[in-house]
């Protein structure tokens, strides 16, 4: 059996967990052990990380690579760390130790462009930034504007302020910090040329279209067009589905196999909706996201291996936003939509649904006409979390691995999974149980918590329990039991494991 190696953006459940609860394919899967990866702003110890690479991808077939992990250990830290670029770009050239210990080893990497946030908050930026982070932005965003079009009198006095407020020894650590890591990647890109590396996606993780990532946005645009690299290195909105999509492209490569894929929108408008946090229309991102996953899009459900239901609508809000139940009823036909994907199923045409409509969280009146339906379990694939790039990635990524592993049960699993969290958490329990948790426990906040096993955890897992019984008693009667874990002791993001019972498959 050939083997994938994973070395994973970070630590947390949805890249280093999902991975290894989808469906057992043709290929063996080996993920990096998550004591290896650091843990949030804790970078991972380089050395070790090195020694189990080398020796897990000696007789490997693949390795799907996040080059931020090798380089600065972990996600976070690439945006902390103080470390020289002679030792950054050595912590790179490791790639070439690896494919000199193994020629056949074919690499598919991932590394992302430095964000730029806009406001005031260290949770996972260096310290000063919850002082001077909105006026950091600021002072990469108005003259980045200003180069075309003139700034209004308001935002002169704006830009004026900003200035005046930060601690330039701050602003020169933040900007050396991005310019090493731009150069990092530049470098890296060699890699790609030289055919040491199969594949780079860089994706964009800040949507601004002015600042410091716009600026190095445009460039390392310029480096590809200068070295002819534009059509070798994916870019599109997205980070922590890259693993799942980046393993459904090398799966489909062993098998020497590409899936057809036709994206079928909730609304007439949904190919040109930008949605939230996104710099682009989804005509723009779902391309481009199937590209990632190895698929290739059809304009035809007849041709396509699997329909991406896109559930997405002409706005994008919240799921606890007030005024959205307008958007649910008055812009999209969700019945006729639920419909499409029951006739698409009945025919035996499999289903991927990405569940984009609302940021941060499934649409409630959405799976529950699924559920009408009996199609919850019948889907191949479900992701509504997070921005819509997780989301689409994700959903893609599912529905390679679960297409190539053909386990019905496992799958169901993972659906279980998906609806556990993504509804159940992201949209119920953690404004509804969370939020009124903080309140009468003023110490704690959003990003503290009272730890990764702590009270708040606790009742996370008998929230969600609770909430799906309620809400999705079909479902809940194959979740014997829910644990929950505050991985980055914050509400942001939830670790489930869930004990199955029933009658799955």
């Amino acid at each position: 059996m050939k083997k994938v190696i994973l070395l994973p953006l970070d630590e947390r459940p949805c890249n280093a967990l999902y991975p290894s609860l989808l469906p057992t394919t043709d290929l063996a899967l080996v993920v990096a052990p998550r004591y290896l990866l650091g843990h949030k702003k804790t970078p991972a110890d380089i050395a070790p990380l090195q020694a189990w690479l080398l020796k897990e991808c000696h007789q490997a077939d693949f390795l799907v690579l996040s080059f931020d992990m090798l380089i600065y250990g972990g996600l976070v830290p690439s945006r902390l760390h103080a470390l020289s670029e002679t030792t950054l770009l050595e912590r790179a050239s490791f790639v070439e130790t690896l494919k000199k210990d193994n020629p056949n080893l074919r690499i598919f990497a991932f590394e992302l462009l430095m964000r730029c946030p806009f406001y005031s908050l260290s949770d996972e930026e260096p310290d000063y930034y919850a002082r001077e982070g909105s006026s950091i932005f600021k002072s990469g965003y108005y003259p980045d504007k200003a180069k075309e079009t003139p700034l209004t009198q308001a935002e002169q006095e704006d830009y004026r302020k900003a200035l005046g407020n930060i601690n330039h020894g701050d602003l020169n650590d933040y900007l050396s910090r991005r310019d090493k890591n731009l150069h990092v990647l530049e470098h890296n890109l060699s890699y790609l040329s030289s055919g040491l590396i199969e594949r780079l996606i860089v994706p964009n993780d800040d949507s601004s279209p002015y600042g410091y990532t716009a600026r190095d946005k445009r460039s390392f645009f310029a480096y590809l067009k200068e070295n002819r690299l534009e059509q070798k290195v994916l870019n599109y909105p997205g980070a922590d589905e890259l693993g799942l999509s980046s393993l459904a492209a090398v799966n489909l490569l062993a098998a020497g196999k590409k899936l057809k894929v036709y994206p079928c929108y909730a609304c007439p408008e949904g190919p040109e909706v930008i949605p939230s946090f996104e710099d682009r229309s989804l005509s723009f991102s779902v391309p481009a996201q199937i590209a990632a996953a190895g698929c290739e899009m059809v304009s035809n459900s007849e041709q396509a291996d699997f329909v991406l239901a896109i559930n997405v609508a002409p706005r994008m809000l919240e799921p606890n936003e007030e005024g959205f139940h307008h958007v649910y009823e008055e812009e999209r036909n969700l019945h006729a939509f639920v419909e499409k994907i029951h006739s698409f199923l009945k025919a035996g045409r499999p289903v991927a649904l990405a569940d984009i409509a609302l940021a941060n969280g499934s649409e409630g009146a959405l799976l529950h006409l699924l559920d009408s339906k009996g199609d919850l379990l019948e889907l191949l694939a479900y992701a509504g979390w997070n921005t819509s790039g997780n989301t689409l990635g994700s959903t893609l990524g599912e529905a390679v691995l679960a297409y190539c592993g053909q386990d019905k049960k496992k799958n169901q699993q993972f659906l279980l999974y998906r609806y556990y969290e993504d509804y159940g958490y992201m949209s119920v329990v953690r404004n509804g149980y969370l939020d009124p948790y903080l309140v009468s426990h003023p110490f704690l906040s959003p990003f503290l918590l009272d730890g990764v096993d702590g009270p708040a955890a606790h009742g996370v897992g008998l929230g969600i329990a609770r909430t799906m019984a309620e809400s999705f008693p079909s479902l809940a009667r194959h979740v014997l039991r829910v644990n929950a874990y505050s991985p980055w002791n914050r509400s942001f993001e939830v670790e489930l494991h869930l004990t199955f019972g029933g009658d799955l498959a």
